[in-house]
This record gives structure tokens, sequence and C-alpha cells, in this order.
């Protein structure tokens, strides 16, 4: 009756029958495109990354003398760049980052970012193991002739630094794959926009922030990569110090300790022209300062002051928050033929050991401040089951629902003509196999 009182509300048609659990090869690109190297587009610099390369000069142009991390292939990239503007050149229209299918990629070296520049979380730094923010395309694929994507981890990714709080040799985690910022140079006379940026053929996995974080940037195509563990769930007992300066004390620096949270696998934080698609994208989780799950609070894609979004064809499955957020003013944004999968939070759950405030829906598009999204079009998705903690992770029984037996039906704050629903398939209640 739910599924019925849903479909009929919001235009939706429903669904007759419980349908099979994913196949992630629906989604994806066949294996034959894991080997891209021959379409590097042409006068690209192809730098081959491996894990057995070796950070040194004279490495990394081709696959036998491979380089090793991404963090060397920006050096590289900085100092070609640092010396074509010395002597009026520009030898390479844009470069390609290749990585070796079946390796696995753990940054130990990463690019700090100022809170005040990236704006992600609430630290006073932020860490990402790629940052982009060169005026000219950018391709990060795979290669080799065999072999699984390679792997993009963070799991046990560290950098030892000095901080301002006086903290001296302190192990902080790389938090973040990849950032694609505005080029410096956009602004001034005479300088075009030639930022095209494509993430692809990656298995990017265990983020503590998220996998790939667009800021202030145009034309980003995220595709045929999978993405998995984003969030604090995945890095249990880890404090972090969050923004401002300590307090002094006779003591010492006294610094106020609080943990981060992911807020999203995939931003498209005010940028332009974002496209993903064709990715598989699971387990978003976030902990609460308890260390307890934290029901609501992460989603897989999410578009913030956005313009030109577009997300179709991706496998989205066990996000513990709503799996697509679309806040402020953002216009222009297209999510379609994406499947849904245990991704959005019951609405009969109460966080006991916090507020009684879940962020209901599979899809979340508020009124904030004043500013609504506008132009939006969810067509053609599947959403299939909510999240459940003590079904799906076996913790916090307290969360416990009579029955997930339905997903908020108030997916949007502000003005009803300003988004389109059609043709979507709605299963709120639990697989009956289960």
């Amino acid at each position: 009756m739910v599924c019925a009182a849903v479909a009929a509300i919001l235009c939706v048609r429903p669904l007759a029958a419980a349908p099979p659990r994913a196949d992630w090869d629906d989604y994806l690109y066949p294996d034959e495109y894991l080997n891209a190297e021959s379409r590097s587009p042409e006068g690209f610099l192809k730098l081959f990354i491996s894990r057995d390369g070796q950070d040194a000069p004279g490495n990394g142009v081709s696959a036998e003398r491979p380089i090793g991390s991404l963090y060397y292939a920006r050096t590289l990239i900085d100092e070609i760049e640092a010396h074509d503007r010395r002597h009026g050149l520009n030898r390479y229209p844009g470069y390609s980052l290749l990585l070796k299918r079946g390796d696995t990629f753990v940054p130990h070296r990463a690019f700090e970012l100022q809170r005040s520049r990236s704006e992600c979380a609430n630290q006073e730094y932020n860490r990402a193991a790629f940052y982009w923010n060169i005026n000219k395309p950018l391709l990060v694929t795979s290669y080799g002739a065999s072999g699984s994507r390679p792997v993009v981890c963070g799991q046990t990714g560290y950098v030892t630094k000095t901080n301002s709080y006086g903290e001296e040799n302190r192990t902080v985690r790389v938090q973040m794959a990849f950032v694609i910022c505005t080029p410096p140079e956009i602004g001034k006379a005479g300088v075009r926009w030639n930022q095209d940026t494509i993430i692809e053929n990656l298995h990017i996995r265990e983020w503590q922030l998220s996998a790939v974080w667009n800021y202030r940037n145009r034309r980003c195509e995220i595709r045929n990569n999978i993405i998995e563990k984003i969030g604090t769930y995945h890095f249990p007992g880890e404090e972090y110090l969050i923004a401002g300066r300590a307090r002094k004390t006779p003591h010492g620096p006294e610094v106020s300790r609080w943990p981060i949270y992911a807020g999203a696998a995939i931003y498209a934080h005010r940028s332009a022209a974002v496209s993903i698609h064709n990715n598989v994208l699971v387990d978003m989780h976030n902990l609460d300062r308890n260390d307890f799950p934290c029901v609501d609070k992460i989603h897989a894609i999410y578009a913030i002051a956005a313009q030109g979004v577009d997300a179709h064809k991706n496998c989205i499955q066990r996000v513990s928050g709503p799996a697509l957020v679309i806040r402020l003013n953002s216009k222009d944004i297209r999510v379609r033929d994406n499947r849904f999968e245990n991704a959005a939070p019951v609405t009969d759950v109460t966080q006991h050991w916090k507020e009684p405030y879940v962020q209901q829906g599979f899809v979340r598009i508020p009124a904030t401040h004043g500013q609504v999204p506008s132009d939006v079009t969810i067509e053609g998705n599947e959403f299939l089951y909510p999240f459940f903690w003590d079904i799906e992770l076996g913790r916090r029984t307290e969360c416990r629902a009579q029955k997930a037996r339905k997903v908020s039906g108030q997916f949007f704050d502000g003005p009803k003509e300003r988004f389109v629903m059609r043709d979507n398939v709605f299963a709120l209640e639990w697989d009956p196999i289960w």
C-alpha cells in the first residue's frame, strides 16, 4: 500500500515484484576498456605509474620505466610547466596519467590544502593524494593488457607533518583521493578555461572524506570506476583537529578535538558540467563522536551550488544517508537511469544516542537559506530498499524499526515546479528473500 501511495503522489510506476540485486557488470564498461593507453589524446604527455616504479628523474614516460606515485606525477608536471613558462613554450596540450592494472597505490606523500581554499570538512588542513589546478586537460586512467582496475587506496596512507598547533612530527592520514580545483590564472584578462578532466577505470577505496572532490571547476567526467568504503565508519577510533587556533594555556596549547565526517564520495561543489556515469558506489558510512554509526550525514553524490551535473547509469549501494543531495542554487541537474539500492535511511529510525532527527529519502533537495535548486530532473531510476543498520552492518540494534516499511516521500522542500520526477521505480520494503 505504501508503494502505491508514494507512486500516486510522485507519479512513478509501481514495482510489481522485487527485482534481482544489481550486477555491477550491467553498469561498468567491459574489461577491454581498461587498457586505455591507446586512447590518450594526441600530443598529451603520457606518464606511466606502477607500484614497482621509481620516483626518479627520467622515469615515467614509458611502461618499461614507470614512476611509482601520483604525487611524483604531479611533481613532474609542475617542473615541465615551470620550464615551459620560463622559455615561452607549450610542449604538451594536456597530460595522461596511466596507472597499471592490478596494482595498488597507497599515498605516503600528499598535497595539503588549506580549508579556505578547498572547503573540505572541518579541519585546518585537508590532504589529497592528487591535486589538479592546472589549466590543461587531464586524463587519469589505466593501462596494461590484463588485471583488475588499479586500486587507489587510503586505508594505510599517512604523511608526517608539523602543524600550527605545535604538534611536531604528527602522523596524519591522507583523506581524499582526487581534488580538482579552479586554475589560479582563471579570471585574468585573456585566459580561457581549458581544464577538462576525466577520471576513469579506477577502484578508489577506503577514503575518510571523499573519492573525488570537484571545487569551483568545470568539465569533469567521472566514469567506469568502483568507489568503495568512503566515510569515517571505515576508520574507527581516529580523532582529528577541528578548524581554528589552539587556545593558549599555562601548560601549552590546548586543542579541541572532534571527529571529522565525510560528506560524500563525489562532490560537485560550485562546479559546472560534471558528468558522473557508469560507476559503482558502495558502502558510504560515518561515525559520530562516540564511534557509533551516524545514520544520515553521508551521501554518494553531493551537488552544492553546481550547474550542469549529469548523473546517469550508476549503481549506488549501501549508503546510510540520502544517496543524492542537491543543495543551494544548483540548477540543470539530471539524475537518470541509476540504481539506488539500500541507499536511504528509514523514516522511523531514531538516533537514540544523538538528536532524534534523520535526513530522510533517497534524494534530498532542501531549500537552504532561501536558496532553492531549480531545473532538476529525476527520471528512469530504481529506488530499491532503504538502509537499515542492524540488518546491513549488524550494529546499533537500538535503531531497529518495526519494519523498514517506508522511505520519505518528501524529496523536495522547495517549489514543486522547479523539479520533475518521472518514470522512477520504487521498492520501499525489504526483499522477501532476506
